[in-house]
């Protein structure tokens, strides 16, 4: 399916509807223009659906989840060339992605000046099951973007195994204002003075394991006093003279890190060699 913004502004739009499928479909959104409506590949606000292992591309949104969509799973999917977002969320309820690959390096203004600063993956005000799992993401601003967000209710949220990278000296995690995540076994890098992870001081109960976080001259911002649960087995990695940053003060070394924080005792920092990105 290809759909020219000049006639709607959705390729798929599936509005409180339940038990949908959307499976091995190639959709795609040719933007025709400079326009004040979002574009949206695929839109839905319904509940127990799936978005299974289709090609989507370009859109300013992959895929838009409005508000209070519940049970819902999005998995295997390529996502490319969004603008502005691969897959955002509103609001969610009980919320699974899994092994998308979400994919858009450019930065700038597109043929038709629209401009192109995607974010990966966008969750905005959830307090529902949430997991976010085995994803790659490579694209040029936030990776994940967890925006006001409390778990408390359900044991916390679950994001592990995600590789994400950033070519912009961007954010690949960003946590503002979340409570209760857990993010296990995840691998972020970026260049430049980027922080491969950002938590914000308002942002509590965060617990850290078996993560890589590497970044060429910039450092690992974990909030304040309170923000870190717990923290161990990680690697964080950066050549800038600050590894990390906690409340108002910065750490050049893990070895001064662990001594003021007493976390991170069995953590690394030693250089991480990737294959491949």
């Amino acid at each position: 399916t290809t759909t020219s913004l000049s006639l709607v502004p959705y390729c798929i739009d599936i509005n409180y509807g339940s038990h949908n499928v959307i499976r091995n479909c190639m959709i795609e959104f040719k933007q025709q223009y400079n326009t004040s409506y979002s574009a949206h590949t695929i839109s839905m606000s319904g509940d127990s659906s799936f978005i299974i292992n289709n090609y989507i591309k370009g859109g300013d949104y992959g895929i838009y989840f409005g508000s209070g969509a519940d049970h819902n799973i999005v998995s295997g999917n390529i996502i490319e060339d969004p603008t502005t977002y691969g897959l955002y969320v509103y609001s969610p309820g009980d919320l699974t992605l899994t092994g998308n690959k979400i994919h858009n390096t450019f930065k700038g203004y597109d043929a038709y000046n629209n401009d192109v600063d995607p974010d990966g993956i966008y969750i905005y005000l959830a307090d529902d099951s949430l997991t976010i799992s085995s994803n790659y993401i490579n694209c040029s601003s936030f990776g994940i973007y967890l925006n006001n967000a409390d778990f408390s209710s359900v044991g916390g949220a679950n994001i592990y195994n995600n590789i994400i990278f950033s070519e912009y000296g961007t954010t690949p995690i960003y946590i503002y204002d979340a409570q209760k995540v857990n993010l296990f076994n995840n691998t972020t890098s970026t260049t430049g003075s980027g922080s491969p992870l950002s938590i914000t001081s308002t942002s509590t109960g965060i617990k850290l394991f078996n993560n890589i976080f590497t970044t060429e001259t910039g450092y690992i911002s974990l909030g304040t006093s309170g923000s870190i649960d717990s923290a161990d087995y990680n690697n964080y990695y950066s050549l800038g003279s600050k590894l990390i940053y906690y409340g108002s003060s910065s750490y050049s070394s893990l070895a001064s890190w662990k001594s003021a924080s007493m976390l991170d005792l069995h953590s690394l920092s030693v250089e991480p060699v990737f294959l491949n990105d």
